[in-house]
C-alpha cells in the first residue's frame, strides 16, 4: 500500500475512534441556576465571573471537560451567553447546571 494513503487511512481510523474529534458540535443550553459562570474550569482555581448571567438564560456550550483535575464526575462546559445582561461573557459552568436545548447545524 501507498505509504501516503495507508497515513490517510490510520488518521481516518483514528478520528473515527476517538469520539468527539470527528466532528466538535456545539450546541445552545440554557442555564438551570444562576450565580454559576467561573473564570477556570479547574476547582483550585476557578472564582465567579464578575457578570453573572440568570437562571434560564440561553449560552453557547464550546467545549466540554470531563473529571477535570482527576476528579471523577467534576465536569464543565465553557460557555458563552448568548443574551441578557452578561451577553457576550465567556466562561466555565457545571453540566449539571446546564439544561440542552438543541443542537447547531443539525
Amino acid at each position: 500500500m501507498n505509504p501516503t494513503i495507508r497515513r490517510a487511512a490510520i488518521t481516518v481510523a483514528l478520528v473515527v475512534a476517538i469520539p468527539g474529534l470527528a466532528r466538535a458540535q456545539s450546541y445552545e443550553a440554557t442555564l438551570s441556576d444562576s450565580q454559576v459562570l467561573l473564570t477556570d474550569a479547574s476547582p483550585s482555581r476557578a472564582q465567579l465571573t464578575s457578570c453573572q448571567p440568570m437562571k434560564g438564560e440561553r449560552v453557547s456550550v464550546l467545549e466540554t471537560k470531563m473529571n477535570i483535575d482527576g476528579m471523577t464526575g467534576l465536569n464543565a462546559a465553557r460557555v458563552l451567553v448568548l443574551e441578557g445582561e452578561c451577553k457576550g461573557a465567556r466562561g466555565w459552568v457545571g453540566l449539571a447546571r446546564l439544561e440542552k436545548a438543541s443542537p447547531k447545524g443539525g
